[in-house]
């Protein structure tokens, strides 16, 4: 398995595939081109079908201000290596292209010039969680032991980091009113779920706490990496945006990650099918 860096992103969304990756290669195309007086993305297939629900547009041009962008949108064109095509050409004063980048959004908020994953530098040499278990009895040491050992130093701090980060996103979450961005009109639940989870007590209230919680991430990043194929329903969106499902069933999701951990946490650890079978 690949570092835990690359589970855990920090990034522009709301969509890893759709804003966060484009944004990370726009960032790297005008690393490379500071003297260009101009951009043009041509955004191909599914990430144009769907690129203006997602604020793929937005993203862009935020990354690139202060040069000007022009976008272009190509939902019938599918380039043969991925759906999800980027073309990047930097302008200059004549308009005339003095490069080109073509590059994929290929999941995950990656990105990929060939449109295929690399298998990246494997961290852990475990590949199963029985074999991570073996190796955690025989050593006298834990999981998250096995995990630093593994990793580069500074993970805990990135960590850290990431969960600063969630944190901020719930505050403001629960903070925001009105509608979502785009056609849909949606209200945003988390606040008002929020004032009445303070009213309640016990469990009832920790389980409205949970939604609140993930109805406030959702609604200031929605289509979240962690839950982005909970279900597999975020292929059918309604006008290109995926706010309906994946906002409410990732409050659902993330109830049903509290009762697996106490049920995991009251159970002795031992399975008819294990962890591995499950993956």
């Amino acid at each position: 398995m690949e570092s835990i860096r690359e589970i855990f992103k920090i990034g522009y969304g709301p969509t890893s595939s759709h804003t966060m990756a484009p944004r990370f290669a726009a960032e790297n195309f005008i690393r490379k081109h500071p003297e260009a007086q101009k951009f043009r993305v041509t955004l191909y297939g599914s990430l144009a079908a769907t690129g203006k629900g997602h604020m793929t547009d937005k993203s862009l041009i935020e990354a690139m201000h202060p040069v000007p962008v022009e976008i272009i949108w190509q939902p019938d064109i599918f380039l043969p290596a991925h759906p999800n095509g980027l073309k990047f050409e930097a302008l200059g004063a004549d308009d005339q292209v003095a490069e080109e980048w073509t590059t994929y959004s290929i999941g995950g908020g990656d990105i990929s010039e060939t449109g295929k994953r690399d298998s990246g530098k494997k961290v852990y040499d475990a590949g199963t969680m029985e074999d991570i278990l073996k190796w955690c009895e025989n050593n006298g040491r834990q999981i998250w032991e096995y995990v630093e050992i593994h990793e580069k130093p500074g993970l805990w701090d990135y960590l850290a980091e990431v969960w600063k980060v969630m944190k901020s996103a719930v505050e403001r979450g629960v903070e925001a009113e009105g509608v979502l961005p785009g056609r849909l009109n949606l209200p945003r639940k988390a606040s008002s779920y929020y004032t009445k989870a303070r009213s309640f007590k016990g469990t009832l209230s920790r389980r409205a706490f949970t939604f609140a919680f993930a109805l406030a991430v959702s609604e200031e990043n929605a289509a979240s990496i962690a839950m982005e194929h909970f279900l597999g329903l975020t292929c059918d969106p309604l006008f290109g945006l995926v706010q309906i499902p994946c906002i409410e069933r990732n409050a659902f999701g993330a109830a049903r990650a509290l009762d697996a951990n106490m049920y995991a946490l009251l159970s002795d650890g031992h399975h008819l099918v294990s962890f591995d079978r499950v993956i």
